[in-house]
């Protein structure tokens, strides 16, 4: 039997004063590209990071904000099992403050910034397993595990 190959992301959950939540739409990435997603990216194992400092270095690489550990809030993990790529356990963090203005500092990976109300989800391609999370968080759960079997399953 084969050993499971890991990898781990982190996402960046913003939300402003009309109560709707920051995502960007992805483009040449090779995965989900015309589809809207949570601001995200990988945890770095070279040189070793925590989810903490990944999240930070992150939303700073790709939207120009500067976060602190005690502005976000611990958080939800979602272990997403592909059956056509590799597995993820996916880091969610609602960030409640940071400075900076948020601008989209990697056009060549992200077509477009967008905020959008969550009773307008089904206007809009979100990658499915974002919804699922964002749903798991309004209902406090921590932890959840999800299969797919094809990649159909996880775009909405």
């Amino acid at each position: 039997m084969r050993k499971p190959d890991f990898n781990a992301a982190v996402y960046g959950i913003f939300k402003n004063n009309s109560g709707e939540l920051l995502f960007q739409k992805r483009k040449n990435t090779g995965f989900a590209d015309g589809y809207f997603q949570i601001p995200s990216g990988h945890v770095e194992h070279q040189p070793v990071e925590t989810i903490e400092t990944s999240l930070i270095r992150e939303m700073r690489e790709e939207l120009w904000v500067d976060i602190k550990e005690w502005d976000i809030e611990e958080p939800y993990i979602q272990f997403t099992c592909w059956k056509v790529t590799k597995s993820y356990f996916n880091f969610f963090f609602v960030v409640n403050s940071y400075t900076w203005v948020i601008e989209n500092k990697e056009p060549e990976k992200c077509e477009e910034l967008i905020w959008i109300h969550p009773r307008d989800f089904s206007k809009y391609k979100i990658v499915y397993y974002s919804i699922l999370a964002l749903q798991d968080i309004d209902n406090w759960l921590k932890f959840t595990s999800n299969i797919f079997d094809k990649k159909e399953q996880f775009l909405w």
